[in-house]
């Protein structure tokens, strides 16, 4: 292609008669050529094919300035022009830009040539689209090896276009020759000056070739030519070779012998000596053939040349022109470029990264092993598939992952790079995390990559790692418990928002300091010294310890601490976890005074009874005193209760508590065990006339009237006794004897007493009647069992049901257990009826189980049942008999815990059933009948939430507190809990929020054979009902929301008693004492005392009951007004204390 550039100036610059010659050789050119004034720049000539090329017109582009067609800046021209230089090459890469706005990368070779002494540069231009980019985009592609070794293979295959622009150049050297000749002949006689000085400008054009070895020979071979480049090239000068010799002797022997067979066999004759340069040539007008040419010196390089015949007009062979290039160093660059290629290839293929490339449609060309093995799929498998596919892949949060948000396919349609993107693909193992990066890889016509390149690494155990972090980090942040961990010099490190919350103490003000700050002193140092002890020699410690806030206040928390310690046993830290159980104690308190005492009355209830008789039976036996258990039920309280309501009935039973309290001496005792049944101790009553007069006054004050809002109410009583020691039964035993008792002065015709009597009452009474109907009802299959659902409200899922037992009596229809079972606890079919249900029970679960129903099925079972001493083994023998149960799906509610008599045989016996994979809990907690002690010293999974506090805890804070602490316990003493007496989904979501996650209730369901219960958990399971995200939203403060329907309530309920006057008698006008002041002068005081919005409200509280009280005494429109505008005021301070929390926990 050099050859063209050299063809000479412009005939529009010349100004002799050779200008039209030259014209025509120009114009002849078939590529784009350019003559240039190098001084400014400005195009002086342009041949046709720049024309069309450019798509201006001469008028247009002759006179412009070669930069306008540069779209390169400076800097980048400058850049190229070294880069050519450092690289040997003898043209430039730039890129133009044509008439009509598009874009082509070119290749410019330029030389200077002189003219009638003016200075000029001859550019033929070669269109390199779209396999050859401009420098600078050579010098991204070196950034990446990928490209690197796609632009090299690019930059060989237009080597090879070069060598073909070679030929061509010989040929118009030739064709220049031979137009020269022609020329010459015509005007051999006008023009001999100009044949003359166009052999002398041939001569320049050949020698001006530098770059290539011209060589040209008669045709025997013999040299009549030698250009400068050819003495340059192999360092022989002209003289010694021009008319002397042939070119053979600058071959290797070897190459020309393996040549010459070669040839000969093609052609079927011998082929040797100089005629193996010229025989193709001679045969197919050129050559072209690579060589190793021998210099002066001895050295070798390697060259291209291109061997042409040269005939005259006649046709007739004159001679032979060889063009040569030197390819040594192209030579050298293919072969470090496929050594470089093989060293990418290893390199990728060694790779843990996978890596893909794909075209510009986005489907997979190359591959590694890698990346093949992270997908599972073989590399034909592979190959061909795009981003677009089914994959099934997720993105992070589990949704399906578009191919078109593929990172591949966003780089081919923006080119722009995208990195760690994260995607899930299934696999056999499981999902597979991917992190992707894509990169573009060169740039076509329209702007957009010609292919991208993706690498990805399996980040399936660190994300796993990952979310365990985010989880442990999450944990400790939201935790309810305050953790502290600190080194091991007991420095603290890190605290949580619990912690914070807790102390007081903000993290900066603990951090680098000792967890003694918090130190209560209350403990002595023996308690410390012998907990670093088991700390030191078990790593973990857990207890009950007394703690100081930062605001001074002393509270109690449950505190466990482990130890962390490093792969060589040291130390590194110390991790404590605690709960503040300030409330716990408060409702340990209020639990106790539940358990023991009557609310309605303040009396002593069954549980403090229970205690005291026990009491004073120790009493009698060691003082050999006497005792009497009367029995009282009174006759005639039910229609007080239909005809005036429940109000009036409570304000009439406070009433006869007081009376029968009176009455009696003071060493007596009056206990209120339920409903209008009351329960009387005589103390050292050993002669009977001692226990008549006591009765009978009992029964005169009893059928006194009671003044009640002008009407007069009036019972009597009819009363059960007997007698210790000549009842020597124990304080279970005694109460049973005076209710059977009671039950046959009811029967005798009421208003009096009776006397127990063991034997006659055993032989002559209904109850042993009644035990018979029982017992035949057991042996008949009269009695069923009902189940009841219970909810996980976390999922959703029905994880189990409670076992309830019912009598399908012949006459009376299906019997509730209230109607039989309270009888029946302590008689001597309390043990065979629990074993029945047991059996029965079992069978069930079996049945279950086998249907592919994992279900838990809870059994109750009684405090006599489970103090047999052979419990745990007739358990152990009927889960024996049903071996296809697991046990770890049976449940044991232990019900009637205050008759527990020997806790230490009932914890030894929930051991052994937990041994046998039995889970146990405690019914009916919160009330009277299961105290903290028992949650201590039992060995028990569950605890159960009485309903009594469930059904009212979202219009009674106080019951709310109960039911918050009864959660806070659960979560104390680590252990699980469930809610009964669920029966509105805003109960569902208050437990939820409370922490509370297991429910049963009427509102899941009621108590149904097992056929309906079955149809029924069918239906749940295909359309549940009570999913997390179904139930009504959380309200961010339920205490206040109980507070404020307790205070609606109360105003509800003075507003009735203006329509019915004897509702006066059981209203609560003192502001300490309703159900509202009580929780606000103690759990609400404890929780929101601190707020000024919260301790507004006693005044506006206070108020409401003034106007109550006017309204009350003296009703008008005016006063009930007033009384609903109090309400309200005390509502909207409800609101402002809501929002307040709100404010601050934003904060």
């Amino acid at each position: 292609m050099a050859i063209f550039l050299l063809c000479g100036p412009l005939p529009a610059l010349a100004k002799d008669a050779l200008a039209p010659d030259f014209q025509t050789l120009f114009n002849g050119i078939d590529m784009p050529a350019l003559l240039v004034d190098p001084a400014n720049g400005r195009i002086a000539a342009a041949n046709p094919a720049a024309l069309a090329f450019y798509g201006f017109s001469a008028k247009e582009l002759v006179g412009a300035n070669v930069d306008s067609l540069n779209t390169l800046s400076q800097a980048q021209v400058a850049e190229e022009r070294r880069l050519a230089a450092s690289q040997g090459r003898n043209f430039f890469l730039f890129r133009h830009r044509l008439k009509n706005g598009e874009l082509r990368n070119v290749e410019v070779f330029s030389r200077p040539f002189s003219f009638n002494g003016r200075q000029l540069l001859l550019s033929l231009v070669h269109d390199a689209n779209p396999n050859q980019l401009d420098g600078s985009a050579e010098a991204h592609y070196r950034q990446r090896l990928e490209q690197m070794v796609d632009l090299q293979v690019r930059e060989l295959k237009d080597g090879q276009r070069r060598q073909l622009a070679f030929l061509l150049g010989a040929l118009v050297i030739q064709a220049l020759v031979i137009g020269a000749l022609v020329v010459g002949i015509r005007r051999w006689r006008s023009l001999q000056q100009e044949k003359s000085h166009l052999a002398h400008l041939l001569g320049n054009v050949l020698d001006a070739a530098s770059e290539f070895s011209i060589i040209a020979t008669d045709p025997k071979g013999v040299i009549t030519r030698f250009n400068k480049g050819a003495e340059k090239m192999l360092g022989y000068s002209a003289a010694e070779l021009e008319g002397k010799t042939s070119p053979v002797f600058l071959h290797l022997p070897e190459e020309m012998a393996a040549l010459s067979a070669s040839l000969s066999a093609r052609f079927g004759q011998p082929v040797e000596g100089f005629r193996v340069f010229v025989e193709e040539a001679e045969r197919l007008g050129s050559a072209t053939q690579e060589w190793t040419y021998i210099r002066k010196d001895g050295s070798r390089l390697t060259v291209s040349l291109v061997v042409t015949t040269m005939r005259d007009p006649k046709g007739q062979l004159t001679g032979y022109l060889g063009v040569a290039q030197d390819i040594s160093q192209r030579r050298q660059a293919e072969q470090a470029l496929l050594a470089s290629k093989e060293r990418y290839h290893s390199l990728v293929a060694a790779l843990s990264e996978g890596v893909v490339m794909q075209n510009r449609q986005g489907q997979i060309v190359a591959s590694n092993q890698a990346a093949r093995r992270m997908l599972g799929l073989a590399e034909h498998q592979l190959h061909g598939k795009t981003s677009q596919d089914p994959w099934q892949a997720l993105d992070e949060d589990g949704q399906p992952f578009p191919g078109e948000r593929h990172p591949a396919m966003l780089t081919l349609a923006s080119g722009q790079p995208h990195h760690n993107v994260v995607m899930g693909l299934p696999s056999p193992q499981g999902l597979r995390w991917l992190s992707i990066n894509s990169e573009p890889v060169g740039q076509g016509a329209d702007g957009r990559p010609d292919a991208v390149v993706c690498t990805f690494v399996d980040i399936t155990e660190r994300k796993a790692v990952d979310d365990q972090l985010r989880l442990a980090a999450s944990v400790f942040a939201n935790s309810y418990e305050g953790i502290m961990v600190t080194d091991a010099d007991n420095r603290i490190i890190e605290v949580n928002p619990a912690f914070c919350r807790i102390t007081g103490y903000s993290a900066e003000e603990v951090i680098g300091r000792s967890p003694n700050l918090l130190a209560s002193g209350r403990q002595p140092q023996g308690f410390y010294q012998a907990m670093w002890q088991q700390l030191a020699s078990q790593d973990a410690w857990r207890g009950e310890i007394w703690n100081r806030r930062k605001s001074g206040e002393v509270y109690a928390e449950i505190l466990a601490i482990s130890v962390v310690r490093n792969s060589q046993g040291a130390i590194q830290r110390y991790i404590g976890v605690f709960s503040d159980i300030s409330q716990l104690k408060a409702h340990e308190r209020e639990l106790d005074q539940i358990a023991h005492f009557d609310p309605l009355t303040g009396l002593p209830n069954r549980r403090r009874l229970n205690d005291l008789l026990a009491q004073r039976l120790g009493q009698c036996d060691r003082y050999h005193q006497g005792l009497a258990v009367a029995f009282i039920d009174l006759d005639g309280f039910k229609p007080i209760n239909d005809t005036y309501g429940h109000q009036a009935g409570d304000q009439f039973l406070v009433a006869m508590a007081k009376r029968l309290k009176g009455a009696l001496r003071q060493q007596d005792v009056v206990a209120r065990i339920g409903g209008d049944e009351f329960v009387v101790l005589l103390a050292d009553v050993l002669h009977p006339g001692l226990v008549e007069e006591s009765l009978n006054r009992l029964l005169k004050v009893i059928n006194e009237p009671v003044q009640m809002e002008g009407t007069r109410l009036q019972v009597s009583a009819s009363i059960g006794v007997t007698c210790y020691p000549d009842d020597s039964g124990d304080a279970d035993l005694l109460l049973r004897h005076a209710d059977q008792a009671m039950y046959r002065a009811k029967q005798a015709g009421k208003n009096r007493f009776h006397r127990f009597d063991l034997e006659r009452d055993r032989q002559q009474s209904g109850y042993q009647s009644w035990l018979n109907r029982l017992e035949q009802a057991l042996a008949e299959d009269q009695l069923r069992l009902y189940y009841q659902p219970k909810l996980d409200l976390s999922t959703g899922k029905v994880e189990g049901a409670e076992a309830l037992l019912r009598w399908q009596h012949p006459s009376q229809g299906l019997l509730a257990p209230g109607d039989f079972l309270g009888h029946l606890l302590g008689s001597r079919l309390d043990v065979p009826l629990g074993q029945w249900v047991l059996d029965q029970a079992l069978a069930q679960l079996g049945r279950w189980q086998s249907a592919g129903l994992e279900l838990n099925l809870s059994v109750n079972i009684s405090a006599m049942h489970l103090l047999q001493p052979d419990f745990a083994d007739t358990l152990g023998t009927l889960l024996a008999a049903h071996p296809q149960i697991d046990p770890r799906f049976l449940e044991l509610e232990i019900v009637e815990t205050a008759a527990l008599t020997d806790l230490n045989l009932a914890a030894r016996t929930l051991t052994q059933c937990r041994r046998l994979g039995v889970r146990t809990a405690l019914d009916d907690f919160g009330t009277g009948y299961a105290s903290l002690t028992y949650l201590r010293r039992l060995p028990v999974d569950r605890m159960k939430i009485d309903q009594s506090f469930v059904r009212d805890m979202l219009s009674d804070p106080n019951d709310l507190s109960i039911v918050e602490n009864v959660i806070q316990m659960a979560r104390a003493f680590n252990r699980e809990v469930i809610a009964e007496g669920v029966e509105t989904q805003n109960h569902a979501r208050a437990l939820l929020q409370l922490g509370c996650h297991h429910v049963q209730g009427y509102g899941v369901a009621r108590p149904q054979p097992v056929d309906q219960f079955e149809a029924w958990l069918a239906q749940w399971q295909r359309q549940p009902r009570w999913l997390a995200p179904k139930l009504p939203p959380y309200h961010p403060e339920l205490a206040l929301l109980a507070a404020a329907n307790a205070h609606r309530h109360w105003v509800e309920m003075v507003l009735a008693s203006l329509e019915a006057p004897a509702a006066k008698a059981t209203l609560e006008l003192n502001g300490r004492h309703c159900n509202f002041g009580q929780w606000y002068h103690t759990a609400g005081m404890a929780r929101y005392g601190h707020l000024d919005a919260f301790l507004a409200l006693e005044a506006l509280h206070e108020h409401s009951h003034q106007v109550a009280a006017t309204l009350l005494a003296a009703p008008s429109s005016q006063a009930r007004q007033a009384l609903l505008d109090a309400r309200d005021q005390v509502s909207a301070q409800l609101g402002v204390l809501i929002q307040a929390l709100g404010q601050r926990k934003a904060g």
